[in-house]
């Protein structure tokens, strides 16, 4: 049975008119069906700097996702909430947002959400750098390994996580904060109380990490950063954090 898109590319190719609709649409296609036939599905292994043993991750993800979702992939696999600014360096070239009130003071960079992962030419081996929190400092490694092409009709899939080790991070919590939480873990046994619901303690276990609940969650939460990010507030828009 043909697929839709091949009966639609037929019907307009049958007798199209110069500079008509149908002309136009074959191009579109012509161009949708090329562009996908070039995807490849990048793998890389991700690790927060100074636990590299403890907080790690294997991913996949598509060859056209950008820089930026690059990054939002990394910060929602290890639970980052997106409160904090981000940047990315690759072979010299630093990526980051504009921030209108420091643009003079800040050293030149290229706007992570224009740049896709096929542009970067990467060969395996090559390595990023993620730093989400300029307070704080999170500071995540990564290794391009290599891509294969992608199959047809898998791009939802990704990204996608092959594995890893551990939960992630806590906002505002700092690397000291993070080690502290990890050496009572390993010589006391004992788990992080993160907060309280009602007076009973709700504990935290930086070992738990379940790969199918986190690949379960992984796209809507890079979708959501990228939101977060990308999609500008209304100029008389004025949060309310009140609550």
């Amino acid at each position: 049975m043909k697929s839709h898109l091949l009966l639609f590319k037929e019907r307009c190719t049958e007798q199209p008119k110069p500079g008509g609709v149908c002309a136009a649409n074959t191009k579109v296609i012509n161009n949708f069906t090329k562009e996908n036939s070039m995807t490849d599905v990048y793998s890389f292994h991700v690790a927060l700097q100074e636990f590299e043993s403890k907080f790690w991750r294997d991913f996949q993800i598509s060859s056209n996702a950008t820089v930026a979702f690059l990054a939002y992939t990394v910060l929602g696999s290890y639970q980052a909430q997106g409160e904090h600014l981000f940047c990315v360096d690759c072979k010299g070239v630093h990526y980051e947002f504009p921030i209108d009130d420091f643009d003079d003071e800040l050293p030149p960079s290229v706007d992570p959400s224009a740049v896709k992962l096929r542009q970067l030419k990467l060969a395996p081996g090559d390595t990023l750098t993620v730093v989400y929190d300029y307070g704080d400092e999170w500071t995540f490694q990564l290794e391009y390994q290599g891509k294969a092409p992608m199959e047809r009709n898998t791009w939802p899939r990704y990204p996608l996580i092959t594995d890893g080790a551990g939960q992630g991070i806590i906002e505002d919590i700092g690397r000291d904060g993070l080690e502290e939480i990890v050496q009572n873990k390993d010589e006391k046994g004992e788990d992080y109380i993160i907060s309280e619901f009602q007076g009973i303690p709700m504990y935290w276990d930086y070992t738990r990490f379940d790969l199918a609940s986190e690949n379960l969650v992984l796209k809507e939460k890079a979708r959501y950063l990228r939101a977060l990010y990308e999609i500008p507030f209304e100029d008389d828009f004025e949060p309310d954090f009140s609550e």
